[in-house]
């Protein structure tokens, strides 16, 4: 008796599928040309397995490119789907196809913006780098694109040497409180607690810079252990 194989199966997907891009809230339209044979084992609804396995490699591999990169994304997706794949659980074998992958304008424009941003970071951080160790950097990249700053009598190189160790202090120091301090009352959650930090600060302000304590308003000459209580 001659091998019988089973016909080619068509598959259809009623609507363009969206895929994934790497880029922050853009898909991929994708078309799909795909077949396959079916396979041994009973599936009622083997169109649908098809079908899911289809979307999930395709949104695997198209979530790595970014949504100006659709050609070489569809390249990176026709690749495997070429290659005739049969399901572990025997549903469908040879499976087959390809796709055409697709942006629109907007989704162009916004990876394009992403990669301006990303350009736009790495400078931020290599800024950052210079300003802390090498304040010299800066004034080199001002004079560069300022250059007529070089003819004006205000213009003080030592003025990048300054705002370099003020940064570096208050990363160094402000920061890290500040965030700590964040942290702490976001998981605070007694009023007695959150009373006793809120002395602690009172009390530093006032030992430290009364100054500061009337231009803000803060209390002052009162029982520092009900300043905070509600109402008051």
């Amino acid at each position: 008796m001659a091998w019988f194989r089973r016909p080619w199966v068509k598959l259809t997907f009623p609507d363009i599928v969206l895929l994934p891009s790497k880029t922050r809230g853009v898909h991929f339209e994708a078309i799909f040309d795909i077949k396959y044979r079916p396979g041994s084992a009973s599936q009622l609804s083997r169109d649908s397995c098809v079908r899911r396995d289809v979307r999930s490699l395709s949104c695997n591999i198209a979530s790595q490119w970014q949504a100006d990169e659709a050609s070489a994304a569809q390249d990176a997706i026709n690749v495997e789907l070429g290659g005739y794949a049969s399901c572990p659980h025997g549903f469908y074998k040879d499976l087959v196809g390809s796709v055409e992958l697709s942006v629109d304008r907007d989704g162009l424009n916004a990876a394009l913006q992403e990669r301006a941003d990303q350009v736009r970071f790495e400078r931020l951080k290599w800024l950052r780098e210079a300003l802390y160790y090498d304040p010299s950097l800066l004034v080199i990249d001002h004079l560069e694109r300022h250059p007529e700053t070089l003819l004006n009598a205000d213009f003080k190189v030592d003025n990048f040497w300054k705002f370099s160790n003020r940064l570096r202090s208050a990363e160094k120091w402000w920061s890290p409180l500040m965030a700590a301090w964040t942290e702490l009352a976001a998981k605070t959650q007694s009023q007695q607690a959150i009373e006793q930090c809120m002395r602690v600060l009172l009390d530093a302000i006032l030992r430290l810079d009364a100054r500061l304590a009337a231009e803000h308003k803060l209390p002052t000459g009162v029982d520092k252990s009900t300043a905070y209580n509600s109402g008051d």
